[in-house]
């Protein structure tokens, strides 16, 4: 199956940056990242989610983010895509999720 068109149970590598103009805001944030991805930039996390993994994290942090102070996006990657990724300096390179394969 190509790599576009995955099911939507298949988790995904997610790439997601913030700026968040408040301390607390961002904390709350940056907390609930951590529960779905790994930080790999101060404001930029990685994570493999489902489609459905997504819309719950879009779903919390809307709860917190300022509508015209803040800012969060979130880039699905497919598979292609996924697998040309290069991490250069001291950077961890993505793990994938054990149970996902790139076809």
């Amino acid at each position: 199956m190509p790599a576009d068109t995955l099911s939507t149970a298949t988790e995904r590598l997610h790439l997601i940056a913030f700026d968040v103009a408040d301390d607390r805001r961002r904390y709350r944030l940056t907390r609930l990242l951590q529960r779905y991805g790994e930080r790999v930039q101060e404001s930029v996390f990685e994570a493999w989610m489902s489609a459905a993994q997504r819309g719950a994290l879009l779903s919390a942090a809307r709860g917190i983010l300022h509508s015209t102070q803040d800012r969060l996006v979130c880039y699905a990657l497919t598979g292609d895509e996924a697998r040309r990724i290069r991490t250069m300096g001291c950077g961890r390179p993505v793990t994938p999720n054990p149970d996902f394969h790139l076809v």
